[in-house]
């Protein structure tokens, strides 16, 4: 009876802690799923405020309230590389408003340095703002941000960039959430720890630049 006794308190031990197992790994993966889940929402809703600014911006590449003031097609663009350009615009006069004032404005995008607060490695600064104003960052997980250039014929043009023959553009942006999960875990690659998304606008052509 003793010795029967032994056994099933042995055999309900080990059932036990295979239970407690099942359920430590049942709930790691619920917390991973979940975090990744979060990570993979934050980095869309982040890539998602960065395109609708930019397709915003870009949109007004050479406009002005005034339309005796807009500039010749050639000149609306003053500066243009793989990782910023420069080009004049007329901004709205508030996040309700836009339409602008009639004054013409040097607006700057351009991708800073990485950012050492996250533990992302990748992440970096993307900065907007008007010459002679403050500059601008938004740290929203950008890890990727290239503009490549195209002339009237579609042909893509060759650094450096004659931003005079730019008649459009192919923007290329990718978010990474900046945190991340499980980041100290080094069999996990790096997607893994940090969700990803990926956006291109293709071919975007602003009806001002028209030759």
């Amino acid at each position: 009876m003793g010795t029967s006794t032994l056994i099933d308190i042995i055999g309900s031990m080990i059932i036990g802690g295979l239970m407690l197992l099942t359920l430590h790994s049942v709930t790691n993966n619920v917390a991973e799923n979940s975090s990744q889940y979060h990570g993979d929402l934050i980095s869309q809703q982040n890539l998602v405020s960065i395109i609708e600014l930019i397709e915003l911006d870009f949109s007004r590449i050479g406009y002005c309230e005034i339309p005796d003031s807009m500039l010749a097609p050639n000149d609306m663009i003053e500066y243009a590389d793989s990782t910023s350009i420069r080009f004049w615009t007329d901004l709205g006069q508030s996040p309700t408003d836009f339409h602008g004032d009639g004054i013409k404005e040097k607006l700057i995008y351009e991708l800073g340095p990485d950012v050492n607060g996250t533990p992302n490695p990748d992440d970096r600064l993307l900065y907007r703002y008007v010459e002679g104003t403050t500059k601008d960052a938004s740290n929203l997980g950008i890890t990727m941000f290239k503009i490549s250039y195209f002339d009237n014929l579609g042909f893509q043009l060759p650094h450096p960039i004659n931003a005079q023959l730019i008649s459009s553009m192919i923007i290329n942006i990718k978010v990474e959430d900046c945190y991340g999960y499980d980041t100290d875990n080094i069999e996990k690659s790096h997607t893994e720890k940090f969700p990803t998304v990926f956006w291109r606008q293709i071919r975007l052509a602003n009806k001002n630049m028209s030759r």
